[in-house]
């Protein structure tokens, strides 16, 4: 059933192999026992599925699979890469954040109720 409301629908990315890539994209998945053995099987399906969603409204974009470009970080890479990120988040948040929400209790009460009239402080 195609969409029919006003607002637009959002971009959907689905990701293409080129038949030259195919082999060498399987292996470089976790999971390849859920492709089909052959593109031509692939190729089928993926060009279902992107006109089952352009039929629906929604717009559809070709994200392709390089399997020759490193596109994701190893586990232990993106383990580290993570656990780096949320220290930098923490510190963030303890030498920025906190400073700055003390500075802001020595602020007049005036400028305090005018942002939160503004703002709601980001609630709103």
């Amino acid at each position: 059933m195609p969409h029919s409301d006003d607002t637009p629908l959002p971009a959907v990315g689905v990701f293409w192999i080129d038949e030259a890539d195919y082999d060498a994209a399987l292996k470089a998945f976790d999971d390849p026992e859920t492709f089909p053995p052959a593109y031509a099987q692939w190729l089928k399906m993926a060009e279902e599925m992107e006109k089952g969603l352009k039929a629906y409204g929604h717009p559809v974009m070709r994200v392709r699979i390089d399997p020759k470009t490193p596109w994701l970080l190893p586990r232990r890479e993106l383990a580290i890469a993570t656990v780096a990120v949320v220290v930098i988040f923490v510190l963030g948040m303890v030498f920025i954040d906190g400073p700055t929400a003390r500075a802001v209790q020595h602020l007049p009460h005036w400028l305090h109720s005018f942002f939160d009239a503004i703002t709601d402080y980001g609630k709103s």
